[in-house]
């Protein structure tokens, strides 16, 4: 077990340095093209990547979150099902590119616009087949290879952009660069699986793609709900109210959901290991269960204390003053925070024990309850009304999950929970204090977070196995921080 919890530390510490550092470049990418480009070629570039990322869901069907659970559950099979599922994937991509091509005849875009376009599908579609492969990096649970592919695809991007607009290629320069490094990556990672992994069996089993779809095809659904479930009050907000009003509220949405990062890293690297042991040990993925439940709610209850405490100077250090009356809707969200990671928890662990459909039926009442709600509160109450629907459905879907889930994993560790409150009660009076003493808000945190920790380690929250585990955690880390 020690070595199991260990292995999982040290591939959430991958996988969140993977996410951060990429949407850094990312980030600074979009900066760099939106002070470099003539406003209308880079309004052309974002419609593309919009435009296309409507119709990715086509080009994947949820294949990559099903070959991770696959591929960990039976890896002696893996070379068969990796093989059909990258068939399956690239005639999925075709015509995936061919409704884009019919799509954009409809709505009858400028030439520059529909050349923009069909280079950003070609790019997208390539870096969705790549991920199938990159899907063999978290079934192995071998992080440093996603590491490696997300971040070499980043700078390998924002190098070839910075040369192209140099050399002043412009928009279609841009749209090649993104292309290239698409194909890069998909090549990349191919490379790296027959190399280091297995050789991929491409042999057609018809049988295998109709299983692959029939359980894929759920997964779709649920990508589908969440869609819609994490972008309609935006939507209803903007419709109702106007595009300021949207702005406003999205500003603190988006960040909220942001912080899904700091659980998503140690989901995404947990995910493989709770799919194998489902098949393996029912005794061993329950353990792992709890004490999963245990870190997410160690993370997301002092997460929401904090920036229910800090709303104000989180909101005015990122977007500024003028968005400060964003701020009562970051702390209208804070509270549920901690239920948003436990959502997220919740659906990794019905994916892994092959629940997706159950993960499909939650969804649908939540969404269905989301909209009513925005339907009666967006009119009177604005983006407050909107954000209450967002606390209401949050808290809706933990509670659907407790009710219908099997008696064996009935886990409500309350005596847990206490401890982790009554620790982020004592780190918020010392959020408060500090804030008396105008303390700046990047010492704060940092300082806050500490404070937290060494209070779990003295109300012991968590056992002796679990401490040794941390400890092994933390030194790999400070290992890491040195060769950085």
């Amino acid at each position: 077990m020690k070595d199991i919890f260990s292995k999982v530390f040290i591939n959430t510490f991958w996988l969140l340095f993977q996410r951060v550092f990429a949407r850094l470049i990312s980030f600074l990418l979009t900066v760099y093209l939106a002070r470099n480009l003539e406003t209308v070629d880079f309004g052309r570039l974002s419609f593309a990547i919009s435009f296309v990322g409507l119709f990715l869901l086509f080009a994947d069907l949820g294949i990559i979150t099903l070959s991770i659970r696959e591929v960990a559950r039976n890896r002696e099979g893996a070379d068969v099902y990796i093989g059909n599922a990258v068939i399956l994937k690239g005639l999925l991509s075709v015509f995936t590119f061919t409704i884009i091509i019919f799509a954009l005849k409809l709505i009858r875009v400028p030439y520059e616009t529909g050349l923009i376009v069909y280079l950003l599908a070609g790019y997208l579609l390539f870096e969705n087949m790549g991920g199938l492969f990159k899907a063999v990096f978290q079934a192995y649970q071998k992080m440093i290879y996603v590491v490696l592919s997300d971040i070499t695809e980043k700078a390998f991007l924002f190098l070839l952009c910075f040369i192209l607009i140099s050399k002043k290629y412009g928009i279609t320069g841009i749209g090649l660069a993104y292309l290239f490094s698409g194909v890069l990556i998909f090549l990349a990672n191919m490379l790296i699986v027959n190399l280091r992994f297995f050789r991929p069996n491409y042999k057609i089993n018809l049988f295998l793609w109709k299983n692959i779809l029939k359980e894929s095809s759920i997964l779709a659904i649920v990508a589908l709900l969440s869609m819609v479930y994490f972008n309609i009050d935006i939507v209803m907000l903007g419709k109702m109210k106007g595009e300021e009003i949207a702005g406003r509220y999205s500003v603190s949405y988006h960040l909220f959901y942001t912080l899904a990062v700091l659980s998503g890293a140690f989901l995404s690297a947990v995910f493989p290991l709770l799919s194998r042991l489902s098949k393996e040990s029912f005794t061993l993925l329950k353990k792992i269960y709890e004490k999963s439940f245990k870190v997410i709610i160690a993370m997301g209850i002092p997460l929401s204390l904090g920036c229910f405490l800090l709303a104000d100077r989180i909101i005015n250090l990122i977007f500024g003053p003028h968005y400060q009356q964003s701020a009562i809707v970051f702390k209208i969200f804070s509270p549920i925070i901690i239920f948003s990671f436990l959502n997220s928890f919740i659906g990794y662990f019905l994916t892994s024990v092959a629940r997706q459909l159950l993960i499909a039926k939650m969804l649908t009442f939540t969404v269905i309850t989301n909209v009513l709600l925005n339907l009666m509160l967006i009119p009177k109450y604005s983006y407050i009304g909107a954000a209450s629907a967002t606390v209401v459905s949050e808290i809706l879907f933990s509670i659907i999950f407790y009710m219908v889930i099997e008696k064996e994993f009935k886990y409500l560790p309350l005596a847990m929970i206490l401890k982790s409150i009554f620790s982020a009660i004592l780190m918020g009076i010392l959020v408060i204090l500090l804030e008396h003493l105008k303390v700046n808000l990047i010492v704060i945190v940092p300082f806050a977070g500490i404070a937290y920790l060494i209070l779990l380690y003295i109300i012991k929250y968590f056992d002796d196995e679990e401490r040794i585990i941390i400890g092994r955690y933390f030194r790999f880390f400070k290992q890491k921080l040195k060769i950085f």
